[in-house]
């Protein structure tokens, strides 16, 4: 059970880069600066941010002062959001923790 739950390379990107701009609250970070916290690919890291970009969570500004925020507030963003932005929505099989018939 060493791992329970497995994620692509993208969504941990983009989960790190959520976290990377939550923490920098009212302030613009480029991509650059959040590859050298990440220690993602800078490529790889740009996607992401482009995604996040046009799902609504991340704002993108250009110019020399520009960079990357939040779009949503932290406290209304959850994991799964970020997660199903890069996966696609997340189908929970629907297996019965227990079958009484078990114990026959």
């Amino acid at each position: 059970m060493n791992k329970i739950l497995k994620i692509s390379e993208a969504a941990a990107i983009a989960i790190h880069a959520c976290a990377i701009l939550g923490a920098e609250k009212g302030r613009r970070v480029d991509a650059r600066t959040c590859q050298e916290f990440s220690m993602f690919s800078y490529d790889h890291l740009s996607k992401v941010l482009q995604r996040l970009t046009k799902a609504g969570i991340v704002r993108s500004v250009k110019g020399p002062s520009g960079g990357f925020e939040l779009k949503r507030d932290s406290s209304t963003l959850y994991l799964k959001d970020i997660y199903e932005v890069i996966e696609g929505s997340m189908m929970l099989e629907q297996v019965p923790f227990w079958q009484g018939d078990m114990l026959r």
